[in-house]
């Protein structure tokens, strides 16, 4: 075949298809059809513009001045339908049995409205799949009323998406039928009742069938008629009085039956506080309970939930009597709350709750007395929350946090000698006192090492035998009891203060280290290994301070005070000064604001070492400072380390220095009495006498400088 030839037949295919595609119908083109003014039928093609029947793919409006009786016998479906203020929707058929299906929205800001006929009752439908919104006249039973005219138009809402059931105006219904799959959602009140003669009828209803779901948010549904949830239902409640069984409370307020299945879902959605009410079922549920995100729901009864169901609390669930057990072969999970009221020798949690399954992951457990006395259940927790203010809460058996652990100034956990506190923590907050008394016999690791114990309170080991304390982070740390408290290696931490008030804390077992933000106080004995203790506020322990070999850093950024006598068996082994806080003497005993203050004698059996610059020290007037070697300078003439007597003006305080001195350099010295021990050489040109001072040696060319009494 010649090029030309196939040419040819190419051209003439492409002219076939462009044919084609103008000759051969197509689906028909979706349309907004307007009705006519006047009284109009609606199965009359001229009744429209552009004229014809409305079809499924067009959007139906009926406009100011127009009476559209809908006429048509059977179904039909529109896509929208508007009708206008001052626009009329009339249903009036002889025959009834007529059904409107609008796929998407309805909106009538005019009137849609049942026409009275004679003879029998005629039932119309409407059918929905989008929003209803009403802001007119919506009239769905026969304005004449009696039993003999009940022409009704039944209206059902089916939509496979979100729907909203609103307007300005409050929808009166003769029967509301929910079949969809999406959530419908009040916008206003509805009430089911006779448009004129609201006694005429109680047999009015609204069905929520399987599979729809009602959410009602803080609207209610009036009225002489019946309300059914059936089985496989949901209903969304955000009433404060939830659902009630009976009278004019709750969400569901009709005056007929009111018929809450044990099959259906009951979703508490309110933003704020609310009552379970006494409509939800008594008997077991197996559709499910969830309360919501913000929703704080007290129960008006117990809650009994089966499978395949769960107890979904995403909010808070407050029980409304500490009687109340919340059970059942369902789950309890969610992301929210479930408060313990209750106060018994058993264990609390898992009395009140006794799901036969529990996913505890996401959930907080809330024990809610405020006076304490409630048991913590053995079990293993997402996050626990303890709300004793007073009184103490104690543990039932071993208590594993996975999440966070979270306990309320003045109230204290008490894990007793029998029990430990384990998991993986992720975040503490204590603002009251966790105590453990567990013995390193019964347990190594009381509670969790390495931890970070946020929050104003205090963790306390109490063992009266020997027992493991662990590193950690703590804002404050006791430890009572007569035990020994042996810390495991690394360091403790402590935010606040530690009091050592029972046995003796042990740190040199592990040369473990000790950095206090606070104050080290009470009357234990504390020994020291060859690692640290790092002190930023005051040392006020009267027990017996074994250093070790091991180093005191008196760390602080405000004055600092040494209360005690650290001599003899109590002396510091190595002692460094780094706080420079205070205010330097301007000329010799004039005024003098310290940053470390000794209330009476100490003596360290090492080194007494001080190279931080304008470091200020006041040492006490009488009492004696021991030291073996001596590392002092301040570095410059301006930043002088400064130590002064606590008496400004007489007596002296008493040094004596046996060992190496290292550095004397850029020191500002009064009142001080070095006879007892070697000759301060303080001459190398950066020193300054503040007078008053004995056995310090200072610049050679100025006799007056060297003092030797």
């Amino acid at each position: 075949m010649g090029r030309e030839c196939k040419t040819l037949i190419a051209i003439t295919a492409v002219i076939l298809l462009v044919v084609l595609f103008w000759v051969l119908p197509g689906p028909a083109d979706a349309a907004t059809k307007t009705a006519a003014t006047g009284t109009v039928n609606w199965n009359t093609a001229d009744t429209w513009t552009p004229s014809g029947v409305p079809g499924s793919s067009d959007d139906v409006v009926i406009p100011s001045g127009s009476t559209t009786d809908y006429n048509i016998s059977g179904s039909s479906t529109v896509l929208s339908l508007t009708v206008e203020a001052g626009g009329k929707l009339t249903f009036a058929t002889q025959t009834g049995g007529n059904t409107l299906v609008v796929t998407g929205n309805v909106t009538d800001n005019g009137s849609i409205a049942m026409k009275n006929q004679t003879g029998g009752a005629r039932v119309h439908t409407l059918t929905v799949g989008g929003d209803l919104i009403n802001n007119g006249e919506f009239i769905t039973t026969d304005p004449a009323g009696g039993t003999a005219q009940d022409d009704h138009l039944d209206v059902i809402l089916n939509g496979a998406g979100a729907q909203t059931l609103g307007g300005t105006v409050e929808t009166v219904f003769r029967d509301l039928t929910l079949s969809g799959t999406g959530i419908v959602t009040l916008g206003n009140n509805i009430s089911l009742n006779h448009v004129t003669n609201p006694s005429d009828y109680a047999g009015y209803t609204l069905t929520v069938n399987s599979g729809a779901a009602l959410y009602m948010g803080t609207y209610v549904v009036s009225g002489t008629g019946v309300f059914t949830l059936n089985s496989g239902g949901t209903v969304g409640i955000g009433s404060s009085a939830g659902i009630t069984s009976s009278g004019s409370s709750g969400n569901v307020q009709v005056s007929g039956t009111r018929t809450f299945n044990a099959g259906a879902k009951y979703v508490y959605n309110a933003s704020g506080a609310q009552a379970t009410g006494s409509g939800l079922p008594t008997a077991a549920i197996t559709g499910g309970v969830s309360i919501e995100s913000g929703a704080t729901v007290t129960s008006t009864g117990a809650i009994i939930v089966n499978t395949p169901a769960a107890l979904r609390v995403n909010g808070t669930l407050v029980p409304g009597a500490a009687t109340q057990v919340f059970s059942g072969t369902g789950t309890l999970t969610g992301t929210g709350t479930v408060q313990v009221t209750r106060t018994a020798s058993t264990a609390d949690f898992l009395s009140q709750y006794t799901q036969s399954t529990k996913t505890l992951t996401n959930l907080t457990v809330e024990y809610a007395v405020l006076a304490g006395s409630q048991v913590v259940s053995s079990t293993t927790y997402g996050n626990l929350k303890l709300d004793n203010t007073s009184g103490t809460d104690t543990a039932g058996g071993n208590v594993t946090v996975n999440g966070a652990l979270i306990t309320a100034a003045g109230g204290t956990f008490d894990l007793t000698s029998a029990y430990t506190l384990g998991g993986t923590l992720a975040t503490i907050t204590n603002n009251g006192t966790i105590k453990t008394s567990v013995p390193t016999a019964t347990s190594a690791v009381p509670l969790p090492s390495g931890k970070t114990w946020s929050g104003t309170g205090t963790v306390e080991y109490a063992g009266a035998t020997a027992q493991t304390a662990l590193i950690g982070t703590y804002n404050n740390l006791t430890f009572s009891g007569a035990g020994a408290k042996t810390v495991t290696s690394g360091t403790v931490t402590v935010g606040g203060n530690w009091s050592v008030t029972g046995g003796a804390a042990d740190l040199s077992a592990n040369n473990s280290n000790a950095a206090v933000t606070g104050n080290i106080t009470g009357t234990g004995a504390i020994t020291s290994g060859s690692g640290t203790i790092s002190l930023a506020g005051n040392w006020s322990n009267s027990g017996t301070f074994t250093a070790g070999n091991g180093t005191v850093l008196l760390n602080g950024a405000s004055q600092q005070t040494i209360a005690n006598a650290m001599t003899g068996s109590s002396s510091f082994y190595d002692l460094t000064i780094t706080n420079a806080s205070g205010v330097d003497d301007p000329g010799d005993g004039v005024s003098f604001t310290p940053g470390v203050i000794f209330s009476a004698g100490a003596a360290a059996t090492h080194d007494y070492t001080i190279t931080t610059p304008s470091v200020r020290v006041q040492y006490n007037s009488g009492s004696t400072y021991t030291f073996n070697n001596i590392n002092w300078n301040g570095g410059a003439s301006g930043t002088r380390i400064f130590f002064r007597n606590s008496n400004l003006s007489s007596g002296t305080w008493l040094l004596n220095v046996s060992g190496a001195q290292t550095a004397v350099s850029y020191v500002n010295v009064g009142r001080s009495d070095a006879s007892s021990g070697s000759t301060i050489d303080a001459s190398n040109g950066t020193n300054h006498d503040g007078q008053n001072n004995v056995n310090w040696f200072f610049v050679a060319a100025n006799p007056s400088f060297f003092h030797v009494f």
